[in-house]
């Protein structure tokens, strides 16, 4: 950083006073303010079919800056940002069968977690970015697992070849994990929640079977824990984390909302809708739409400041 000055002197204690949050002194007695820290804006990852199949984008969450993280003719998809925000673990055919693939933030080092002739989507990060809970198919039908960030120690959390379990969610501290449980085609699917270890199992919405077309996706923890958003019937609910309090989250647009996000700060949400990305007020004012592609724009989650 160059500084136009005569007092080379203060200008340097001045930038080593910014660094460690103090104020300078102009010289007369007064108190040179200490501007406040560059921000740069939270990023929002997400799933595109813009350029024929379906790839990795990231976008500033105001929608500016929207660029391609994968490129090859295998789809990618399911992204989610790492709590640090330097990673991003997907999805992808690349490989013929559904694997969990992580990569840098700016879609370098996309590395093969998973390997095996079964399906394994949807990864969901541990708050301190060591753990990866995922669904896979390997034994038979759809199951929670959970393996270390470098893909070694993979182990299934949930047993039960009744149902099917899958889109699991860590929640903030680390502690329990949220998914989607269906029994079968005639029964409505539940969010039920474990503990990361795959004990204590708890179903939160005992859902009528008289509902069972109802579609039910996608629970995702607030960043303080204390509610879960979940795609409900082509809609926004909220509940609270031990399942009271279920409300539908009044929302701007006509229908159709799918896979909601959280922002990092809680305030606001970031969600599909007909295709295009969008965000929200957390009490569903304000939509802003980010993204205007002709094709699909799906699957997003919002990440930290770079």
């Amino acid at each position: 950083m160059h500084v136009k000055t005569r007092r080379n002197g203060w200008t340097l204690v001045c930038l080593l006073s910014m660094s460690v949050g103090l104020s300078c002194s102009n010289g007369d007695g007064t108190t040179k303010p200490t501007p406040p820290p560059p921000t740069t804006p939270t990023r929002i990852v997400f799933t595109s079919l813009r350029d024929g199949n379906m790839e990795i984008y990231v976008m500033n969450s105001d929608g500016t800056s929207q660029s391609r993280l994968t490129n090859n003719p295998a789809a990618d998809g399911s992204p989610a940002w790492s709590p640090d925000g330097k990673k991003i673990a997907f999805n992808s055919l690349r490989d013929g069968i559904a694997e969990i693939y992580v990569m840098n933030a700016d879609g370098t080092s996309q590395t093969r977690l998973t390997n095996n002739a079964a399906l394994d989507i949807g990864p969901s990060w541990s708050p301190d970015g060591t753990r990866l809970a995922f669904t896979s198919q390997r034994d038979g039908n759809n199951e929670i697992y959970a393996m270390n960030a470098d893909g070694t120690s993979q182990m299934r959390l949930t047993n039960n070849s009744a149902a099917q379990s899958f889109d699991p969610s860590l929640s903030p501290d680390g502690t329990r994990i949220a998914f989607v449980r269906r029994i079968n085609s005639s029964s409505l699917p539940d969010i039920c929640v474990i503990n990361a270890d795959g004990t204590n199992f708890v179903n939160l919405t005992n859902n009528p079977d008289s509902l069972a077309n109802l579609p039910l996706n996608h629970p995702r923890w607030s960043p303080g824990g204390s509610d879960i958003l979940v795609e409900w019937g082509y809609k926004i609910k909220k509940m609270n984390a031990d399942g009271t309090n279920q409300v539908f989250i009044s929302t701007p647009l006509a229908s159709d909302y799918f896979d909601p996000s959280w922002s990092p700060d809680g305030m606001k949400i970031v969600f599909d809708n007909d295709s295009d990305i969008f965000t929200m007020n957390a009490d569903g004012t304000s939509a802003v739409r980010l993204t205007t592609s002709p094709s699909a724009d799906v699957f997003p989650d919002w990440g930290r400041r770079k």
